[in-house]
């Protein structure tokens, strides 16, 4: 029983003497290390530098310091750092414990330079604990403008701008106005969705766009708009895109305002006999062997009628076109190359040029 009870407690003492190990790794001669024991039977402290033997360990535990409240021996302030220890009331070991300074306190000292708008000022402050001193860059004040005032007035087509001054510096700020009316990209109003309504109406927009938000493919539209009446395209309704919008466009008759050449198409243009807005179209298509469409079957038709037969009108511009528009152009005194250049097209509508399809009419 004895035997046993020995050999237990040869294992704890073996357990603290590795976990002593761990915790305390070994002094070396030049640096050691004092850990504190205390005695179990008379409650003696025992600093030592070296692990008890196995016999010693028996009435040996590790000692916990019981310390006192902290003492001071500086206290905090802007010129020294901040100290204090506290002593084990069982083996006297002493903690210390530093901190750092203190911030100072300033107070102001001296401007050497005042700040302005347009500069910074300059100064010194000083610590009214230590007498510590340093110069302070002054940030600069905030300009004292006055009132706005209109310095380009808005039109029906273009934005104003307003401007104001600095009542000190003479900094003149700057910025834009739109005349009344106006939409941009970006708004969400009820005049949005009634503008995305014209468009839709005129052809410039789809219906699934009719949704209150001025967006990309409201921008487009109305760019593509201000292109068809004459109007500068940036996409932003001014007073004067808003009065295109609502107005019906009453048209004469289509004339002709440039000839065509063999390469480039005619022109033709027509007048609004209440604004005076000139709506112009090009006559005359450039089409090339391999394209298809309708206006490849307008082609073949007319060449057919022509007497250069081509067969069925199919809409492909394929070997047997290609060599009727060749033997038109040798006929005609062209190069023949077999390309329907917008010469080859006005020459073989040469009546009525001006009724030829053109894009849509997007300007009614």
């Amino acid at each position: 029983m004895n035997n046993k009870k020995s050999l237990t407690r040869m294992v704890s003492v073996l357990l603290i003497v590795l976990i002593l190990a761990a915790v305390f790794p070994a002094a070396h001669a030049d640096d050691e290390e004092v850990v504190y024991w205390e005695r179990i039977d008379t409650g003696e402290v025992i600093p030592m530098t070296e692990y008890p033997s196995e016999e010693e360990m028996q009435n040996l535990q590790l000692h916990v310091h019981t310390f006192d409240d902290w003492d001071f021996v500086s206290y905090v302030g802007c010129n020294e750092p901040f100290s204090r220890y506290r002593v084990c009331t069982k083996c006297g070991f002493t903690e210390e414990q530093e901190f750092v300074k203190a911030p100072h306190t300033f107070v102001w000292m001296l401007t050497i330079r005042e700040a302005s708008c347009n500069a910074t000022g300059y100064g010194y402050q000083r610590c009214s604990v230590c007498g510590y001193t340093e110069g302070v860059i002054i940030p600069k004040k905030p300009h004292t403008f006055g009132d706005w005032y209109t310095a380009l007035e808005a039109t029906d087509h273009s934005a104003g701008s307003l401007e104001r001054k600095c009542e000190v510096c003479g900094l003149t700020e700057a910025k834009p106005f739109d005349p009344e009316g106006t939409l941009r990209s970006g708004m969400h109003t009820d005049k949005v969705r009634e503008v995305q309504a014209l468009l839709v109406q005129k052809g410039f927009l789809d219906p699934g766009y009719i949704d209150g938000d001025y967006g990309h493919y409201t921008e487009k539209a109305v760019m593509a708009f201000q292109k068809a009446n004459g109007l500068a395209e940036d996409g932003v309704v001014w007073p004067q895109t808003m009065e295109q919008l609502y107005h019906h466009h009453k048209f004469g008759e289509w004339e002709l305002a440039k000839e065509a050449t063999y390469e480039t198409a005619a022109v033709y243009e027509r007048v609004c006999e209440d604004c005076g807005f000139a709506d112009k179209k090009e006559v005359g298509v450039l089409l090339l062997p391999g394209t298809s469409g309708e206006e490849v079957k307008t082609l073949q038709k007319r060449l057919n009628e022509l007497g250069y037969g081509i067969g069925q009108a199919d809409g492909l511009y394929g070997d047997a076109t290609k060599r009727a528009v060749k033997n038109y152009q040798e006929d005609q005194g062209f190069d023949a190359d077999g390309i329907a250049w917008p010469g080859v097209w006005t020459a073989l509508f040469p009546e009525d040029a001006a009724e030829i399809p053109a894009a849509a009419d997007k300007a009614e």
